[in-house]
């Protein structure tokens, strides 16, 4: 008699355990996604990687600020002008492209923003990066190289008309 107590208590006890462990991941009650999966694993300090979020619009005096939709940025290690350098080309990024081949060696990663401007860049460590982009616009092209210190706490980096490289 006994031994089955035993047994029933050590069987609750698992079953607490495995029934919180599913309730806090959100194994239980429709969840079990990857996100819960991942914020799992931040509780636990076990994922140090980010995510860089981005909103891309370029501002015109008459209509004012437009969506850069549909367009690649890249997340690069090394500042445009240390890429430049070491691959000896000037053309890196050009007018409203960026050469994919002169950055493969420095891409950290890449996202296209939607039909609003928004993109994000995923599982990222902390660290110094660079965000890469080029886009047409009403009167000629924008391109950005703007520095992102990614840390702790991320907000949404705005990439517009104020901090592109060039605009026109």
């Amino acid at each position: 008699m006994k031994s089955n107590l035993w047994k029933i208590g050590t069987l609750a006890i698992v079953g607490l355990l495995l029934f919180g462990a599913g309730f806090i991941t959100g194994r239980f009650f429709g969840g079990g996604t990857q996100n819960s999966q991942s914020s799992f694993r931040d509780l636990l300090g076990g994922n140090q990687n980010k995510v860089v979020p981005i909103k891309a619009a370029i501002i015109y005096s008459l209509g004012g600020p437009q969506p850069v939709a549909r367009t690649k940025f890249f997340l690069v290690k090394e500042s445009l002008e240390q890429i430049e350098k070491k691959t000896g080309s000037s053309i890196v990024v050009y007018k409203d492209e960026v050469d994919e081949n002169l950055i493969k060696d420095f891409l950290v990663a890449s996202t296209t923003t939607d039909f609003e401007g928004n993109g994000k860049f995923e599982n990222i460590p902390k660290g110094t990066y660079y965000i890469l982009g080029a886009t047409p616009t009403r009167g000629g092209h924008a391109n950005w190289s703007l520095k992102v210190d990614v840390g702790e706490k991320m907000d949404t980096v705005y990439l517009d008309s104020q901090n592109a490289r060039e605009a026109k």
